[in-house]
């Protein structure tokens, strides 16, 4: 029992550590999304190790992007989505019914589809890392994509070595991007 209790501290030390070290934004709270009445997009900041906003900035969903999950214990689970644009990296973080947030336990990649207005697919990968609470894609497609589509499905199915997937389904509204990443760049 020592043992265990040990190692939950280490790794919730372990995760706090790498969340504050500036990779992304470390904290979403499901139970209280952000808010904006007609605004889907904002410019938000990194944080220091005393929680203090940087000048370091970075584009987010003000708004949950909800949609579905699905893997071998439930079908269509209700699904919470953030997705935070640097100028190094672009990435997608989730919470399984609607709370439980999805963490790399292992590195574990992904296949991602991406389905514009017109119907057109486009694919590309994404890698969530060990200790990590978001899937870092591959490529810049995802901020082209949503530029010039009003709206756009996103799919995202794990590549498990376990032999079951789980799914994700989810779709991005535009609304505001455009300006909010002029203003970024």
């Amino acid at each position: 029992m020592k043992k265990v209790f040990v190692f939950i501290v280490a790794f919730i030390s372990l995760s706090v550590s790498l969340g504050l070290c500036g990779c992304f934004p470390s904290s979403e709270d499901p139970d209280n999304p952000p808010t904006s009445p007609a605004k889907v997009w904002e410019i938000a900041y990194y944080v220091d190790e005393f929680n203090n906003p940087t000048n370091e900035a970075y584009i987010k969903n003000s708004r949950y992007f909800v949609g579905t999950f699905s893997n071998s214990a439930t079908t269509n689970s209700d699904l919470n989505a953030i997705v935070l644009i640097d100028k190094n990296r672009t990435a997608i973080r989730l919470w399984e019914y609607g709370w439980s947030e999805v963490k790399g336990y292992s590195k574990t990649t992904y296949n991602i589809t991406y389905l514009d207005s017109s119907g057109n697919r486009t694919y590309s990968t994404g890698t969530l890392n060990a200790n990590s609470d978001r899937i870092v894609l591959s490529d810049s497609k995802l901020i082209t994509l949503i530029q010039q589509n009003p709206s756009l499905r996103v799919y995202i199915e794990e590549n498990s070595q376990y032999g079951y997937n789980t799914t994700y389904l989810f779709t991005i509204n535009r609304d505001n991007f455009n300006t909010i990443y002029n203003q970024y760049i």
